[in-house]
């Protein structure tokens, strides 16, 4: 099933197959974009931004309670509780609101990472071998046997897990690099806090 994806993705970007950094930087600029714009499409910027003013009132009032703590505790928890209720209550409601438009890339974005794996991963697991070795095959958390894609002026400190150690990124690190930048960008370029 895979295969035809992958043959068709090879034909269309088989030229710069042989240069992953500026495929994936090309890749990661067009994919932020179009994350973007899904995003000031489907949620509603209105509602996220009263929820977030609402949030911080209330992190002040239940502040302020903290510090009268002392004076009237058993009237003080109970409001505290309420108001914590309350963000809870609003903080789901902005998840929800939020996690909206992930509904709509997440799909071509897995089948996007299959296909860097399949290209740029030195082992690559087919999803039928991960099944039969207990697990699903996962392009995210894969990071054993990836291909040399950026070396870096620096390297990276041993304390990171995964990725330290090394002067050198691989498809997932260079990827998330370039989302994180691009991303940042194009919702500054827009508006979007």
């Amino acid at each position: 099933m895979l295969d035809s994806f992958y043959s068709f993705m090879d034909k269309i970007f088989g030229p710069l197959l042989p240069y992953p950094a500026s495929l994936i930087l090309i890749f990661s600029i067009a994919i932020t974009l179009v994350i973007t714009l899904i995003y000031l499409k489907v949620v509603d910027q209105e509602k996220v931004l009263r929820i977030r003013e609402e949030l911080d009132k209330l992190r002040k009032e239940l502040n302020s309670l903290r510090k009268e703590g002392i004076k009237d505790k058993k009237k003080n928890v109970m409001k505290m509780q309420k108001k914590m209720q309350k963000m809870n209550e609003l903080q789901f409601e902005m998840m929800k609101e939020n996690f909206k438009p992930t509904l709509i890339y997440i799909v071509p974005l897995f089948l996007f990472f299959y296909w860097l794996r399949h290209n740029y991963s030195l082992s690559w697991i087919s999803m039928e071998e991960g099944i039969s070795l207990g697990g699903m095959a996962n392009p995210l958390f894969d990071l054993i046997g990836q291909r040399k894609v950026v070396m870096l002026p620096f390297k990276i400190p041993s304390f990171l897990p995964l990725i330290g150690g090394r002067e050198w990124l691989g498809y997932l690190g260079w990827y998330l690099l370039c989302f994180w930048a691009f991303s940042s960008f194009w919702r500054k370029l827009f508006g979007i806090r």
